[in-house]
């Protein structure tokens, strides 16, 4: 049972916990093997006899910088992504993150390593390799795993949470490869995770999971793969190697004026025979709330196609928006208006929050591929009474489902500043859609806001959201500081408050009723801890070296006193999951 959380931070809360003689994680990395992209470094010594899977032992390894160990000599790199059939037609190999990666692309310090180390009373004689900091072929995201041997057979896999994949497929396991009497390892798929170990691989010694980016589900673990004395292996997850983690979720406040729903295949979406009114609140954000009307467009349809952008459509009267002003607008056939002009993407083929976030400034009525190659039309009207603008997708049918779906949806524009977004009809069989509002450059994202149960709210003040980030590569690890960092404070801010929570609310708590439009609560008041914003906005928590904390769960959120940024006087950060672990 792990211990109750106290009421004060002084008493919430060195050896490193240990799974059958492994520590967690070997920290003592030894000598970087200078490996560069594709390489291996043969004929590494391992100090003892470690026995092989299927029979028979090795006294050295190869190292391939592609995240696996050859157990026979071998120097092919095993470019360029994980392989079911390599792994069992090949030499035996233990791969403990098998996919293309890039040690001349680490971080500083970072690349792959092995150190050695003699038995020491009841503890096997044991090697260890770790591919530190070392990103994925083709991405800047870095990660860290471990390999740990000893003289016993036994094998420890340790996963670092950054663990990303992005580009390959990957594939984790072991294999007697062509050791095996038919020259052929065994098929053993497995979901290593998902079937909950302790596993038992019975007579057979190999085993794999393939991974792709959409299925990686070995971030933050631990596995301990042990002889069975049947030939094969038994695979479990040691409940007190649990590596430390930081998870960031939630938005901060006073936030850019951007707000959106991401409707992901096969979620329905709830948007037909309804619309919204998105009005200046006078504080550099913006007011949404449920209104009526459809402009019945009375143009011809302007030229278009799949895939294409159309425009420049000029305003009669330059349109003053939260965060910049508009006098032409280009119209993609995919849903949506750019707020200037000359780029040309149609944004081709799903509404993207990241897309949204980062390119210029759109509104997205239903951003998804629409093709009206295959029917309907799209008409750029303005009212010769009001002025108003009106872009109108007029029953125009989702990329390659023929005539059998039909989109009709508007996006006008007010002299006022403000826009509405109307809905007659919205489908998707096979794209995801995406609706809302950027300025474009966004560098926080607030998240997916649920619009039909939302309306009507207020995105608050517009800036810079403040943020809770750990300082560099800090964590909150057992026997060390954790140290946290609120940035973007609102100017005048005079303290910031740090919330510790048991609970999280995900999505948060609406603040706006409390006098903070555009806020939220994203962990619950259980102990709250002031400290000065000066020198440096930091806080450290000194968290015990007690392996009883290992895998406590607690959810943190930042606050700053800033007179004058809402009618309470305060800004909420983002808040952050924090994983006490090793």
């Amino acid at each position: 049972m792990r211990p109750a959380l106290p009421t004060a931070l002084s008493v919430l809360f060195s050896a490193l916990a240990t799974a059958q003689g492994f520590p967690c994680y070997e920290p003592a990395l030894g000598a970087n093997l200078s490996l560069g992209d594709d390489q291996v470094a043969s004929g590494t010594a391992l100090g003892f006899s470690f026995p092989k899977p299927g029979g028979g032992s090795v006294t050295s390894i190869d190292i391939s910088s592609n995240g696996f160990v050859w157990l026979a000599p071998n120097s092919n790199p095993r470019c360029c992504n994980g392989e079911v059939a390599k792994l069992l037609i090949q030499s035996p190999s233990i791969c403990p993150f098998w996919v293309d990666l890039n040690p001349a692309a680490a971080l500083a310090g970072g690349g792959v390593f092995f150190n050695s180390f003699p038995a020491s009373g009841s503890t096997a004689a044991r090697a260890v390799v770790t591919w530190k900091d070392v990103p994925e072929f083709g991405s800047s995201a870095t990660f860290t795993f471990q390999l740990q041997l000893d003289a016993t057979g036994a094998m420890f896999f340790y996963y670092d949470p950054n663990l990303v994949l992005q580009n390959h497929n990957a594939l984790i396991g072991v294999s007697e490869g062509n050791a095996h009497p038919t020259g052929s390892a065994t098929w053993n798929g497995i979901d290593i995770t998902a079937n909950n170990p302790p596993i038992d691989t019975g007579t057979n010694p190999t085993f794999f999971e393939e991974m792709f980016s959409w299925s990686l589900d070995v971030a933050d673990k631990t596995f301990l793969i042990v002889p069975n004395a049947q030939g094969g292996y038994t695979i479990s997850t040691p409940t007190n190697c649990v590596p430390a983690a930081w998870t960031r979720y939630g938005s901060g406040c006073p936030r850019e004026p951007v707000f959106y729903e991401y409707f992901q295949v096969p979620s329905a979406i709830d948007l037909s025979n309804s619309a919204f009114l998105v009005s200046p609140n006078g504080s550099g954000g913006w007011t949404v709330t449920p209104t009526t009307g459809f402009y019945t467009p009375t143009s011809p349809p302007i030229p278009t196609g799949d895939d294409i952008v159309t425009g420049p459509f000029p305003l009669l009267w330059p349109w003053v928006w939260t965060g910049g002003i508009t006098n032409v607008i280009d119209v993609s056939s995919n849903g949506f208006i750019w707020l200037s002009t000359g780029s040309g993407n149609s944004r081709c083929c799903s509404g993207n929050p990241y897309a949204l976030l980062a390119d210029p400034a759109s509104i997205c009525g239903h951003w998804m591929d629409l093709n009206p190659n295959q029917g309907g039309s799209i008409h750029v009207d303005t009212d010769p009474l009001t002025t108003d603008v009106h872009i109108t997708w007029l029953g125009v049918p989702e990329y390659g489902t023929g005539s059998s779906t039909s989109n009709t949806f508007q996006i006008s524009l007010f002299p006022n500043g403000s826009f509405r977004v109307s809905f007659q009809n919205v489908v998707s069989q096979y794209h995801d859609s995406l609706t809302g509002f950027s300025p474009g450059n966004v560098l926080f994202d607030p998240g997916s806001v649920d619009l039909s149960a939302a309306i009507p709210f207020d995105t608050g003040a517009g800036g810079v959201p403040l943020a809770l980030d750990p300082v560099g590569n800090s964590r909150p690890q057992i026997g060390t500081t954790f140290t946290l960092e609120l940035t973007n404070a609102p100017a005048g801010s005079v303290i910031g408050f740090l919330v510790f929570g048991l609970t999280q609310y995900q999505p948060g708590i609406n603040l706006a009723p409390f006098g903070m439009p555009g806020c939220s609560l994203f962990a619950s008041l259980d102990v709250m801890l002031s400290f000065p914003l000066l020198p440096l906005p930091q806080f450290g928590w000194s968290i015990p070296n007690n392996s009883a904390l290992v895998g406590y769960q607690l959810y943190l959120q930042g606050v700053s006193l800033s007179p004058g940024v809402n009618p309470l006087g305060l800004a909420a950060s983002n808040a952050g999951a924090v994983l006490i672990g090793i």
